[in-house]
């Protein structure tokens, strides 16, 4: 090879390096910066104790949910007080009903305990306050024959009691409930006499 040819050849190796330097310089000009890796003793210290690391942190931030959805006020009435904010007491054909009334789908959640005594049917229903408008309690004398009265009233702040007086007997109830009332079913029991029928001879 001549002294011209390895001149030539030289000045091509040295011209391709120095146009790749110059790209290679270019590109990481658009690149983003380069991230510094720490190394392990650079790290922040995190407790590995369960106590710490199951404790959870309020958040200060301001709620912005939704209004509650059918379910979750659900859930949300349960284990809550629940209102009767309306009583009414209908005539049947064998009695009376004696409806309290509650928000929608809650009165499922009431739960009355029978304590029933002599003539008396009388229940306690816990976690449920009466809330008539006029902040009485519900009172009906003599609603039909053989019912001589039905009471409704707060027992305590947490507890509705109904009563029923039977006049001869304890009356036959039956319980219902709908999507916004729990409802009694009243039907005297009489014995024969009281009702003027003559026994069997």
């Amino acid at each position: 090879m001549s002294d011209w040819g390895q001149r030539i050849a030289i000045a091509s190796i040295f011209s391709v390096l120095l146009v790749q330097a110059s790209l290679a310089e270019e590109r990481t000009r658009h690149r983003s910066p380069r991230v510094e890796i720490r190394r392990v003793h650079q790290l922040e210290k995190v407790s590995s104790r369960a106590a710490d690391l199951l404790v959870q942190q309020p958040t200060s931030a301001p709620s912005t949910s939704p209004p509650f959805t059918r379910e979750e006020s659900e859930e949300v009435i349960e284990g809550q007080i629940i209102p009767v904010t309306g009583v009414q007491l209908n005539p049947t054909e064998t009695g009376i009903e004696l409806l309290l009334q509650t928000p929608p789908q809650s009165a499922e959640q009431l739960q009355p305990n029978n304590i029933s005594s002599g003539n008396n049917f009388i229940v306690d229903i816990p976690n449920a306050q009466l809330q008539l408008l006029d902040g009485k309690p519900f009172r009906a004398e003599k609603p039909i024959e053989g019912i001589s009265e039905v009471t409704v009233n707060n027992q305590d702040a947490s507890t509705i009691r109904v009563t029923a007086v039977g006049e001869t007997a304890l009356p036959q109830v039956e319980l219902f409930d709908s999507d916004e009332s729990l409802i009694f079913g009243f039907t005297p029991l009489n014995p024969p006499e009281a009702r003027g029928e003559s026994s069997p001879s």
